[in-house]
């Protein structure tokens, strides 16, 4: 039976693993904390809940693949469905975004009459939706040889909308429409943000329609989108995968006839072992992978593939402040320097469901807000580091009292995190997360694959093709499994 060793225990490790298990492989995944689900994991304090950095699962369509990835590994998922998946706040609007695309439209043109707003996104949902009707084009993307370039040649004739669209940014295709306002501009750049990592003037426009159209196919998930990992881990536990929780892998060398892993058990005070494997999976970072694992085509993928943003975030536990009804996610576009030193940006909130005695107990609600953030001082002193969270924290407070003017502020728990706070956890590199920005120069037919060493040592995860989200990741383990056990 061949061994397989997988580092990190993720959404990408622990999909791989059950795919794997599932075809008879024995598998060992290595994780360096105490949970799995990597930033879409999750800690607790008290009896209050929170997700550490993803909070939103989204590509809940009818036979979509997860889906059908839930369905056919027994995985349930206690979800509910949302009328209103967003609500969002910029430029003294407050924007319902709406699930029906008929809806959303309309809402649209209340905020900005002078666009035509369905011709917009009526092609930005059918250029979305023919997409996901062509799934099957991952498996040729990126091509590795010519047989694979071939092939996939073969299936953009016949989905060249699809070619087409993905040699041009978004940016092109709103000036082509005379779409000018720069509000609305802001609008779609901080949708764009949460969603590609970047903005209208850089996004691959065929990806831009997906990012643009995630809050269609999100639930809200009982206990966080954690819970999907627990689940995935519940299955591996029942299929006999070996999981190594608080190991960190220090070294992978490529041997004659396999790999030798070496690890310490952070447990064991220091000791560390060596094992035999016949294939490796990075779930890492490339950055991190690179450090582990000497390849001089690995290291030039890591130094020229690089995500662009960290983020602050801020725990938050109080009494019920929001209804039933109301959108549990929301957006709040700030101006310059009103949370952080940069031009604009936005802080997005994501508030447990009423119901949800997994996140709370009986009463109260937690939430947890987010901000993209680049170049974080990691010199800082102790000092300096409070300093900075306590700054910070305040301009938080002021902006929730505008979009919850309702909130009891008599805070249950408030705690902060920075790029420091995800490096100590996580490890990944500079506290980078997101994945790598779906820009026009990262095109899907140069994006970093998940074997392009091409010698039993993969990789699956944000930082390989189809990149950054859940399902994508997901969507990334089946592809690696498919194509290469």
């Amino acid at each position: 039976m061949k061994r397989v060793a997988i580092i990190g225990a993720g959404v990408g490790g622990l999909t791989t693993a059950l795919l794997l298990a599932k075809k008879g492989y024995q598998v060992t995944i290595f994780e360096s904390h105490y949970y799995v689900g990597g930033c879409a994991s999750f800690f607790k304090r008290g009896k209050f809940r929170f997700d550490v950095g993803a909070t939103t699962l989204s590509g809940f369509r009818e036979n979509s693949f997860l889906e059908n990835f839930l369905k056919e590994n027994n995985i349930d998922l206690i979800t509910k469905d949302l009328e209103i998946p967003m609500t969002i706040y910029g430029s003294g609007k407050k924007i319902r975004r709406y699930k029906n695309r008929e809806h959303w439209h309309e809402e649209l043109k209340k905020h900005w009459p002078d666009i035509d707003h369905d011709q917009l996104w009526r092609e930005v949902e059918n250029l979305s939706d023919l997409s996901w009707d062509n799934l099957d084009l991952l498996n040729s993307l990126p091509p590795t040889n010519l047989k694979k370039a071939l092939s996939l040649g073969m299936k953009l004739k016949t989905s060249s909308t699809l070619g087409i669209n993905s040699f041009k940014t978004l940016g092109e295709k709103l000036l082509s429409k005379n779409i000018t306002n720069q509000e609305y501009l802001k609008f779609l750049d901080e949708q764009l943000i949460i969603s590609t990592q970047t903005k209208t003037s850089e996004v691959n426009y065929l990806l831009s329609t997906l990012g643009l159209t995630y809050p269609e196919d999100m639930k809200y998930c009982e206990g966080g989108v954690s819970e999907l990992s627990l689940k995935i881990l519940d299955k591996l536990i029942e299929g006999n995968v070996k999981i190594q929780m608080r190991t960190h892998v220090n070294r992978v060398k490529k041997m004659t006839d396999f790999f030798e892993l070496t690890y310490e058990l952070k447990k064991g005070k220091g000791i560390f072992q060596k094992e035999k494997f016949d294939y490796v999976i990075s779930n890492l970072p490339l950055q991190n992978t690179a450090k582990i694992y000497e390849n001089k085509k690995l290291v030039e993928k890591s130094e020229n593939y690089i995500g662009e943003y960290s983020a602050l975030t801020f725990y938050v536990a109080t009494e019920n402040f929001l209804k039933d009804n109301d959108s549990l996610y929301h957006q709040y576009h700030y101006e310059k320097d009103e949370l952080i030193e940069s031009e604009s940006g936005s802080l997005f909130i994501s508030v447990s469901a009423i119901d949800d005695r997994l996140k709370a107990p009986d009463g109260y609600q937690t939430f947890t807000a987010s901000t993209h953030f680049k170049n974080f001082n990691f010199e800082m002193s102790e000092t300096e580091y409070l300093e900075f969270k306590n700054q910070i924290s305040e301009k938080f407070i002021k902006i929730l009292k505008k979009v919850f003017p309702d909130m009891s502020f008599d805070f249950r728990h408030f705690e902060m995190g920075t790029p420091k706070t995800f490096v100590h956890f996580t490890k990944r590199h500079e506290g980078l997360v997101g994945g790598l920005p779906h820009k026009i120069q990262n095109h899907p037919l140069i994006f970093p694959k998940n074997n392009m060493l091409g010698n039993g040592f993969f990789l699956v995860g944000d930082n390989v093709f189809p990149g950054q989200g859940i399902v994508s990741v997901m969507l990334g383990a089946q592809n690696l499994v498919d194509e290469n056990f």
